[in-house]
């Protein structure tokens, strides 16, 4: 029992709970309770997320293959799918790393030679991620900043995902 009383006092957020206990009372825990639950309506109109389940189901649909995708994607998909990745957050896959920037930035024609370089069969996209945000406003004319205005090259073939899913999903079709 004493471990166990150790244990939890060793946990920074036991203290901050005591703390919040002691000043406000409980009320005052409650409060901040409130603030981290979000309300049914709040929920209702928020936007499916990009790692939603029905995402990686229409990815597992798709043949192995080399995926790109914001760099921040890349472990997910390794762990839910079968498909290999071109990026992840590694320290040691800067040549992923910069293949996938160049790939987003590249005007349409040329993230084509991008993507037929890496071997690519499926392109990730997931507008609302925050490096796909920043690659698309850094350069106007890039690939991703097209695709966020629904400019999609023809080159890219989209697979239709059932279910709530903010990823739009893309088989590669080079000649």
């Amino acid at each position: 029992l004493l471990f166990a009383l150790a244990a939890f006092l060793s946990v920074p957020s036991a203290w901050a709970l005591f703390g919040v206990l002691f000043v406000e009372g409980t009320a005052g825990v409650t409060n901040r309770m409130k603030g981290l639950a979000q309300t049914p309506a709040a929920m209702a109109v928020s936007k499916p997320a990009c790692d939603a389940p029905a995402g990686f189901a229409a990815l597992n649909g798709l043949p192995d293959g080399v995926v790109v995708a914001a760099v921040d994607m890349g472990p997910e998909i390794l762990r839910f799918t079968r498909h290999r990745v071109l990026s992840g957050p590694y320290h040691r896959n800067q040549g992923g790393m910069l293949t996938e920037l160049h790939v987003g930035l590249a005007e349409p024609e040329e993230a084509a030679a991008f993507l037929r370089g890496a071997g690519a069969t499926i392109l990730v996209f997931c507008p609302d991620l925050t490096p796909t945000q920043t690659i698309a406003s850094t350069k106007v004319d890039g690939l991703y900043a097209g695709m966020m205005k629904g400019e999609v090259p023809a080159y890219l073939r989209p697979v239709p995902v059932e279910g709530a899913s903010g990823m739009q999903i893309y088989r590669v079709d080079l000649p």
